[in-house]
């Protein structure tokens, strides 16, 4: 044998007891393709391996999408591996081989999810025995079937077989969806079955109150509408309506009687002024004809003004006195008038004042200038007199002149 053939032998016999490490076709089917979101469903993965002669897969890693969650003894393998689970992650492990060439094993387990409609993707890896590794991805897709949930809610809905003193009917649906609910039909029917009022409901809370209504029997239910489109119908109420209808020439009303109790504050740029209070003196409990607007014009010729006594009394000296005010006619907001304390009679009496401009009763300057002057004039004119009267006495030849004393009186002879 030449020493070529040698060679070739030689790598001949290495290939077949030592084959060259390369990755390897992982070929994966998986079902079902697709499920119920947020219900238990069975997942089954059958894994091929499409490796040359000595290789094998030693370990299959299957990472499930998240959301999902993986139930406890629910999985298994028709290969002789152990499993193990982390997370999200089950591992079949085998050093010996979990698959070998050309042959294929299947792997299941149960799961369920929490995520909406949609895709999801699962994550399918191996390692050979010449720690190659290669991986693949699987989707399945989640559809919703599962219908809304629907019921009346008793805290408004009347009870079935009610006899109500009423002449309306509340109803409210309580109702929740894995996904989402789309809507809320309400139907109100007639004693003969007949749909008398339907209204949709496009969020929460799912109420309507049916109004208006005469004596008779009625009966109510909804339906549920999720986003996927499934849906629910709740049982059917029953209600007899008995209750006495008055005619309307019997009826009486409360006649409001709206007036203004706080007027705003008038300015110099303003010729109205604003209620800022207004009060129904009959006391409906009504707001039918309450102005929304009550204006007032300014005029402060208008205004009365009655005031009460000055205090603190008696006066302090260095302080000042205020008396309150009010306006009679309600032209204007009551005011405090102030003024400083003054030391006199006038100030430490506690008379009551009827005008805002009552102030202290000394005299005016002027009354008191008038006076003295008309004093004066007649001190005057007294004087004038007396001398007049002298003059007279003295050319009658009466005259005592030079025999007068010392302050003008007559010497006794």
């Amino acid at each position: 044998m030449k020493k070529g053939d040698l060679a070739i032998l030689f790598f001949a016999f290495a290939l077949f007891f030592f084959p060259v490490a390369s990755a390897q076709i992982l070929n994966v089917s998986m079902g079902p393709l697709y499920a119920n979101s947020s219900q238990n469903t069975l997942y089954n993965f059958t894994i091929l391996d499409n490796s040359t002669a000595g290789v094998k897969f030693v370990q299959v890693n299957l990472t499930v999408p998240s959301g999902f969650s993986i139930l406890s003894s629910t999985n298994g393998t028709s290969s002789a591996s152990s499993l193990s689970i982390s997370g999200n992650t089950l591992s079949w492990t085998n050093a010996s081989g979990v698959i070998f060439g050309n042959s294929y094993h299947f792997f299941w387990f149960n799961a369920t999810n929490a995520n909406s409609v949609g895709t999801s993707n699962f994550i399918v890896s191996e390692l050979d025995n010449f720690s190659n590794t290669n991986s693949t991805t699987k989707s399945v897709t989640l559809y919703d079937v599962t219908p809304p949930l629907a019921g009346f809610d008793g805290s408004v809905t009347p009870s079935n077989n009610s006899k109500l003193n009423q002449s309306y009917i509340p109803v409210k649906i309580a109702a929740s969806d894995n996904v989402g609910i789309d809507n809320v039909s309400i139907i109100l029917l007639t004693g003969s079955g007949s749909i008398l009022n339907a209204s949709n409901v496009k969020s929460p809370p799912f109420i309507v109150n049916f109004t208006g209504l005469s004596n008779g029997n009625y009966s109510v239910y909804a339906t549920a509408f999720d986003t996927s489109g499934n849906t629910n119908v709740t049982s059917r109420r029953y209600v007899l309506l008995n209750f006495t209808q008055i005619s309307p020439s019997t009826i009486v009303t409360c006649q409001e009687n709206w007036t203004c109790i706080s007027w705003g504050q008038c300015s110099n740029t303003t010729k109205t002024k604003t209620c800022i209070v207004l009060s129904d003196s009959n006391n409906c409990g009504t707001n039918l004809t309450k102005p929304s607007n009550l204006t007032h014009e300014c005029n402060p010729e208008c205004a009365n003004w009655v005031c009460g006594d000055w205090v603190p009394s008696p006066c302090v000296e260095g302080q000042n006195q205020t008396m309150y005010c009010t306006d009679s006619n309600g032209c204007e907001q009551p005011k405090n008038v102030t003024r400083p304390c003054q030391i006199n009679s006038s100030s430490t009496t506690s008379g009551k004042n009827t005008s805002e401009k009552s102030g202290d009763s000394s005299l005016p300057t002027g009354l008191i200038i008038v006076i003295v002057f008309v004093l004066a004039s007649i001190a005057a004119v007294i004087v004038i007199l007396v001398k007049l009267k002298n003059k007279a006495y003295s050319s009658s030849g009466n005259s005592d002149f030079g025999n007068e004393d010392e302050l003008g009186r007559p010497k006794p002879y």
